[in-house]
């Protein structure tokens, strides 16, 4: 069994309050003095965001991968950039065709109207488009979540 060595232990984070002030000392020996308040914020902040992303992964992704595949004579792949939106998740649709497809159009209102129920707020937009320069005309693939296709765009 392998014995852990004081440069691979995790070391305490110290924290300590006076007088409404909270002492952070992690284990680079750095300071860090906050309004108790302020930690408080922080932690619930980072605990909606871990939350955040667990209802991304396990409710948002599954749901519109699900509704890709049912389309799939109609989806060629679907992409979800990684750069932050204000409060929206832009989800891009690849459509099998370079025309706008108006019947996919009002499937994708109906996808935005259910997920929108389900607190998700987001917005879908189909790209008929096949190589990856036209694609980046709308975002970056290579920073991109690909939540369906096969890569080939």
């Amino acid at each position: 069994m392998p014995t852990s060595t004081p440069e691979t232990q995790k070391r305490p984070l110290h924290v300590r309050c006076d007088g409404g002030q909270v002492v952070i000392t992690p284990a680079d020996e750095d300071r860090f003095v906050m309004l108790a308040e302020q930690v408080v914020s922080a932690c619930q902040h980072s605990l909606a965001a871990t939350r955040f992303c667990e209802q991304f992964r396990n409710d948002f992704l599954p749901k519109l991968y699900a509704w890709c595949d049912e389309h799939r004579k109609r989806v060629r792949a679907c992409y979800i950039p990684v750069s932050p939106t204000a409060g929206c998740i832009k989800v891009f649709v690849v459509t099998a065709s370079a025309k706008f497809d108006f019947e996919l159009s009002d499937l994708i209102a109906e996808l935005e109207l259910e997920m929108d129920r389900k607190t998700w707020n987001c917005d879908i937009l189909q790209v008929g488009v096949f190589d990856q320069t036209g694609l980046e005309t709308f975002f970056d693939p290579q920073n991109s979540i690909m939540v369906y296709g096969d890569g080939d765009n």
